[in-house]
């Protein structure tokens, strides 16, 4: 089997969907949550992003909600932390996969033997250029393009 240096192998592909993966889940989690409410200024809400919660603006409309002096009483608080955890209960498992495909294509990658530029060695010669140059002899299609002597009397 020829495999030039251009041949996509199944290791590569596994290696591009995992880090496809890992780096999709971990972006989508810098992406801020919004609620579909707005607040008593008539601001939307805004929860934080998938690392960290960001409840002042919820908090503090939950507290004037609380003293009375907005009707109706809202709990965006509670709204903000299911959001926040919908989205993490999504994309924390997406980076997990990509991590747990692509650790072990790493891991393989290093442990890999170094290859030569092309050559390959025989168990008769250590030397690579040596190899090459016997199994350039021994090919039949290198022989094709050898003339036959036309004239073989002595």
């Amino acid at each position: 089997m020829d495999k030039s240096p251009r041949t996509i192998t199944r290791g590569w592909v596994i290696t591009l969907i995992g880090i496809a993966l890992l780096a999709g889940g971990l972006f989508g989690l810098c992406f801020p949550v919004f609620l579909g409410s707005y607040d008593s200024s008539g601001i939307q809400v805004k929860c934080g992003n998938g690392y960290y919660a960001e409840l002042v603006q919820a908090t503090t409309d939950d507290e004037k909600t609380a003293s009375g002096t907005v009707q109706p009483a809202t709990s965006y608080v509670h709204q903000c932390v299911r959001a926040l955890a919908h989205r993490r209960e999504w994309l924390i498992p997406v980076a997990a996969l990509g991590a747990l495909i692509l650790i072990p294509e790493l891991l393989a990658w290093s442990r890999a033997k170094p290859r030569s530029s092309g050559a390959k060695t025989d168990a008769w010669s250590e030397d690579p250029w040596e190899a090459l140059h016997e199994e350039e002899v021994l090919d039949r299609r290198y022989h094709r393009r050898w003339k036959r002597p036309t004239d073989t009397t002595l």
